[in-house]
């Protein structure tokens, strides 16, 4: 019988020469052996079948399963660090092309993995996700939050300032679509639920910003209804009032009588004041569209409202 073969590791004479070899070489032998090294393996896999191709990811994936189940959590917190400190320093040397080529690839297999899942699947993936991202966050001090909400705020301003108008158009649509079917699935209670959350979510954000930072925001706001309000149909514009009037008296109908007078008085200091800053000119504007107003209601009142009024 032959001998057995010795397996070739780190301990043996060729693997420490390897190992002196590999630590005396320079900078430039090392990227040509790595890129050598990637060139064979490019050519080994652009001859793998699709069944072979398949059996080492799914070798791999065991591989690195094995691997990591057996890591304590100093060692997987290690290979994390290691991970980041590797992805940091690789994309600090790509150009604007390779981050492009970059994200579009990884949005391409991202597309593809998720179009072949069966909608447990996708639950279940949703749901890890949603529980990763609670691990996450609730661990993070308030110096850690405020700089990941400050990071999201600066990536989705930059991604949104190169969309063009049709990209724009169809991110809002899927916004609404996405909404909708969220909410179309939701019980009485999950959406009582989630308006509360709105609610304080409102007022702790509001309740922190400056007088400055409030006249921005309701600046803002006009501005972006003057738009959409700019961009309607006299339909649209019949549907939004009509709407606004079923959901304005659904909610005065169930209010008490404390919440009414409470309504009432706080409108009136609100427009109490807000006359009170109002200039000449201001005032004169106003009361003639009230006027004007009045007149274009009454021109279209029959006789029986009419009378009643």
């Amino acid at each position: 019988m032959p001998p057995k073969r010795k397996s070739i590791g780190r301990s043996t004479s060729q693997g420490r020469s390897k190992k002196i070899s590999r630590a005396s070489e320079s900078v430039q032998q090392r990227d040509a052996r790595l890129e050598a090294v990637r060139l064979q393996t490019a050519q080994a896999r652009s001859n793998e079948t699709v069944q072979q191709r398949d059996a080492r990811l799914e070798a791999v994936r065991l591989q690195t399963a094995q691997a990591r189940s057996n890591e304590t959590v100093q060692q997987r917190d290690a290979r994390l660090e290691a991970d980041r400190i590797q992805s940091a320093q690789a994309r600090s040397n790509e150009t604007v092309q390779q981050r492009d080529a970059r994200l579009e690839d990884n949005r391409i297999q991202t597309a593809q993995g998720r179009s072949n899942e069966t909608v447990q699947q996708r639950k279940a993936r949703l749901e890890d996700n949603r529980i990763q991202t609670a691990q996450g966050r609730s661990n993070e001090t308030v110096q850690q939050r405020k700089a990941r909400l400050e990071a999201d705020r600066i990536q989705t301003a930059q991604a949104r300032s190169n969309e063009t108008v049709q990209q724009r158009n169809a991110r809002l649509e899927d916004n609404r679509i996405q909404t909708a079917q969220g909410r179309s699935n939701e019980t009485v209670q999950q959406r009582k639920a989630r308006l509360e959350d709105n609610r304080i979510q409102t007022a702790q954000g509001r309740s922190n910003e400056t007088v400055q930072q409030r006249k921005a925001r309701l600046e803002d706001n006009r501005l972006q209804t003057a738009q959409a309000r700019s961009n309607e149909t006299v339909q649209q514009r019949d549907a939004r009032l009509e709407d606004n009037r079923i959901q304005t008296a659904q909610g005065r109908s169930n209010e008490t009588v404390q919440q009414r007078k409470a309504r009432l008085e706080d409108n009136r200091l609100q427009t109490a004041q807000a006359r009170s800053n109002e200039t000449v000119q201001q005032r004169k504007a106003r009361l003639e569209a009230d006027r004007i107003q009045t007149a274009q209601a009454r021109s279209n009142e029959t006789v029986q409202q009419r009378k009643a009024r």
